[in-house]
């Protein structure tokens, strides 16, 4: 993302959408030619190829970790969302 902006004014004849999300929606092809997705790369019908091999986990700082230390992922889902 930090290049975005060099390589639109150098190639300003390439459209670039993009669409930054964690919702696992599955877009028709006909609407995404390149998707870059975090996952285990097995989807019906599509190639994947790895980009990286980065392992992403969660954090929180001590204070909440003591304070939520025997919480379920279902509890902290519930924390993490604020109330409407």
């Amino acid at each position: 993302m930090p290049r975005m902006r060099r390589f639109w004014s150098q190639h300003g004849d390439i459209k670039v959408d993009h669409v930054i999300s964690d919702s696992s929606r599955d877009y028709r092809r006909a609407e995404v030619e390149l998707r870059i997705r975090y996952s285990c790369g097995s989807w019906p019908d599509q190639t994947a190829e790895l980009l990286f091999s980065d392992v992403i986990y969660p954090v929180c700082g001590p204070g909440f970790a003591q304070e939520h230390s025997d919480a379920t992922a279902k509890v902290l889902a519930r924390i993490a969302t604020p109330a409407r």
